[in-house]
C-alpha cells in the first residue's frame, strides 16, 4: 500500500469517527430530552386531572417509538453525510 492510499484510509477513518461520535451524542441528548419532556408533561397532566401516574406511564411508553424513529432518522442522515464526506476509494466505485 502506498502513502496516498494510507492517507485516504486514515482520513476516511477520521471522518467516520467524527460523525459516529456526533451521532452518538445527538442520540443520547435527544433521547434524554424526549423522555424528560414526556415525564414532565405526564406529571403535569396527572396533577391537572388528579390521576395516579396514568399519564406519566402512557407518555413515557409513547416516547419509546418516537425515540426509535428519531434514532433511525439521525443514523440515516449521518450515513449520508459520511458517504458524502469520505473520499472515494477504487473499491467503492462500481462499473
Amino acid at each position: 500500500m502506498n502513502q496516498p492510499d494510507k492517507d485516504k484510509k486514515a482520513l476516511s477513518r477520521s471522518v467516520m469517527s467524527r460523525y459516529l461520535v456526533g451521532v452518538a451524542i445527538q442520540v443520547g441528548c435527544f433521547t434524554f430530552v424526549i423522555v424528560f419532556v414526556a415525564l414532565l408533561a405526564g406529571l403535569w397532566l396527572d396533577r391537572a386531572f388528579t390521576t395516579n401516574g396514568m399519564f406519566v406511564i402512557l407518555l413515557i411508553l409513547a416516547s419509546v417509538p418516537l425515540t426509535w424513529v428519531l434514532i433511525f432518522w439521525l443514523v440515516n442522515r449521518a450515513k449520508k453525510q459520511i458517504r458524502d464526506a469520505v473520499p472515494d476509494s477504487p473499491q467503492d466505485k462500481k462499473i
